[in-house]
């Protein structure tokens, strides 16, 4: 590649970059889509409601938050569940993401095809003029 072209973007570097961009896309959708289906292994939350933080006077840290209204808000604990939506939605990115991503870098291809071709044509029809 010659500097001069390249400075007067005659010669483009995006066609050339563009296989490692789409295969780092690749690698970070079926890295993303794993992690959404590790999920479906995660423990559900943990709920330690409001303990401690009494910031009146009068007001004992040690029983805010321990009356039997606010049970629903103290200690939710549970063994790990399997939610299979995870998977499901994780299956989906995978598929998804990753035709929607070839799709985006294909049509990068396709506009700097289109240059290439239609720069073709000018140089043949420049040629043609310079030996009639």
């Amino acid at each position: 590649m010659e500097l001069t072209k390249f400075i007067k973007f005659e010669a483009l570097i995006t066609p050339a970059l563009i296989t490692i961009v789409y295969l780092l896309g690749v690698v970070l959708i079926v890295l993303g889509s794993l992690l959404i289906m590790a999920m479906s292994f995660a423990p559900p939350p943990t709920y330690d409601g409001f303990r401690g933080n009494c910031l009146g006077s009068g007001c004992s840290g040690s029983t805010f938050g321990t009356n039997s209204l606010d049970t629903n808000y103290m200690t939710y604990k549970s063994a790990p569940s399997f939610d299979g939506m995870w998977i499901v939605w994780g299956l989906l990115y995978l598929v998804f993401g990753n035709v929607i991503w070839r799709m985006v870098c294909e049509f990068i291809v396709v506009v700097f095809k289109i240059n290439d071709h239609i720069s073709s044509v000018d140089n043949h029809f420049i040629a043609m003029k310079q030996n009639p």
